[in-house]
């Protein structure tokens, strides 16, 4: 999956992709590191979920916008994730199209 969003954002202008991470604890070393723009995390990741994930995140760097991503889409899932910081949910089936037209809002709304 993280291949397939590498390549979907590497292939669409005005996006640069700075890194990904292998889990949770991996994306907040590496954001910490890197300051990206926007983050995408999976819902569920090893070692830290990405609920968790996007909690210590938006506690380290509250401007940035958080995606996430989910295999199993469901308005409990997307009210916790909502409550976690993250800005907006998609369910991995509805394809990137949707995910890449959000991020492209997120960050426009951002740079406004």
């Amino acid at each position: 999956m993280r291949r397939a969003l590498r390549a979907a954002f590497e292939h669409q202008q005005g996006f640069t992709v700075c890194g990904e991470a292998e889990n949770g604890f991996d994306a907040i070393n590496k954001a910490n590191r890197l300051a990206p723009d926007l983050i995408i995390l999976d819902l569920r990741m090893p070692e830290m979920d990405g609920l968790e994930a996007a909690r210590q995140l938006k506690a380290l760097m509250p401007e940035v916008p958080l995606l996430m991503l989910t295999c199993y889409y469901s308005t409990a899932a997307e009210r916790e994730a909502l409550a976690s910081g993250v800005t907006a949910v998609f369910s991995k089936p509805d394809g990137m199209q949707n995910l890449i037209w959000q991020a492209r809002a997120v960050l426009s709304s951002k740079s406004s």
